[in-house]
């Protein structure tokens, strides 16, 4: 690889309010330059990269005009920390730092992503339900839902139905 290293790089679609008018839509991308995989050229062998949040391990990629020209600008700077909190685009091995362009292909044995986040888990908030305490299983549902879990964005629609989160607005 020519002196290379491998990294982690996430892009995001930024979130529509974020999005420059001109632009059919607009992403951020970082690498996760706190935990590159060094190897030789000829074998790599990583046990375990963890993704961390602290933005310090992260560096904005930016964009590249010179090639790209003003679509480029489809590339913005948005904080990190919102972006790993719905990375809803792609997640890539980028070659950082090599001396030149490398060749062939890299071959991943397997992978496995696990997640581990603050995010409640399903079964406790139909834990609550069951036990009819849908107000706190209500900030659990809002959650899930807020990250796509289908289930809980139904679930939370009941929890709303019983008044709880607010008024519901009703079409007739």
């Amino acid at each position: 690889m020519a002196g290379g290293a491998l990294s982690w790089w996430i892009v995001d679609n930024l979130p529509a309010e974020r999005v420059d008018p001109v632009l059919p839509w607009q992403q951020t991308n970082w690498a996760h330059t706190g935990a590159v995989m060094n190897g030789s050229t000829s074998d790599w062998r990583v046990d375990r990269t963890a993704l961390l949040g602290n933005p310090t391990r992260w560096a904005y990629a930016g964009t590249n005009y010179s090639t790209q020209g003003d679509w480029g600008r489809r590339y913005a700077p948005y904080p990190i920390e919102e972006a790993l909190a719905h990375v809803d685009a792609t997640l890539h091995l980028a070659v950082l730092g090599a001396d030149r362009p490398p060749s062939g292909a890299i071959e991943i044995d397997w992978i496995k992503i696990s997640l581990n986040t603050v995010m409640p888990s399903y079964a406790e908030a139909r834990t609550l339900m069951r036990t009819d305490h849908w107000e706190r299983a209500r900030p659990l549902l809002q959650r899930l839902a807020d990250a796509g879990h289908a289930t809980a964005e139904y679930r939370l629609g009941e929890a709303l139905t019983r008044g709880l989160g607010g008024p519901v607005d009703v079409v007739a």
